[in-house]
């Protein structure tokens, strides 16, 4: 996926080095160098993943966080920004994960479950006193399911049925095509309906 324009301009290349060196022993105005440059950026970055800039920001601010908590054991292997932005991701991954027991997901995955090809299913849908009685044991089986799909199919379904994204918004968030992210929704729908099934059998 291609990275969002850096506001502040890069650390020269030469200088990384040196800057974490700085970092790692304690510099707070080599840190604030760091993060007065990748900040903004970061943020547009993460904000692609999880579509609210409150939480981009708090999460770009655990990453510098952790860095500064844990700067004497501190390592970059390869470039800083590429570091950085892989970190970035992965708590942005990580919040993702964490909504999978929304109760908005399960909700979406429940529907997927219980729609038939043509449209939604008439005589099987839950609905009234026994949605009440069967939601949870759906809900845990469905989330059972989707658990076990890879992170990536997890969270192109995420980002569909909990943040209702569209195919091409999932496909420019997650660096992927169309057509991979079709597939991914269509693994998770038959996962969950195959839930749904044999809860239902």
């Amino acid at each position: 996926m291609p990275e969002p324009r850096v506001v502040h301009r890069d650390i020269a290349k030469e200088d990384e080095q040196v800057l974490i060196a700085r970092v790692r022993v304690g510099d707070a105005q080599a840190f604030e160098t760091l993060f007065r440059a990748y900040y903004p950026s970061l943020c547009d970055f993460v904000y692609r993943y999880v579509r609210s800039r409150a939480e981009s920001e708090e999460l770009v601010h655990d990453v510098f966080t952790r860095i500064w908590e844990r700067r004497l054991e501190w390592r970059v292997h390869g470039e800083l920004r590429t570091y950085l932005f892989g970190a970035a991701r992965n708590r942005a991954f990580n919040a993702l994960k964490r909504l999978v027991v929304d109760r908005r997901w399960r909700d979406g995955a429940r529907q997927e479950a219980v729609r038939g090809d043509a449209g939604w299913a008439t005589g099987s849908v839950l609905n009234g006193a026994q949605e009440r009685l069967e939601a949870e044991e759906v809900d845990a089986a469905i989330d059972r399911t989707i658990e076990g799909l890879s992170d990536r199919c997890r969270m192109a379904v995420t980002l569909r049925w909990r943040r209702q994204l569209t195919y091409a918004e999932i496909a420019e968030a997650m660096g992927i095509s169309i057509k991979t992210v079709e597939i991914y929704i269509t693994r998770g729908t038959k996962a969950a309906r195959a839930a749904y099934a044999e809860i239902r059998a």
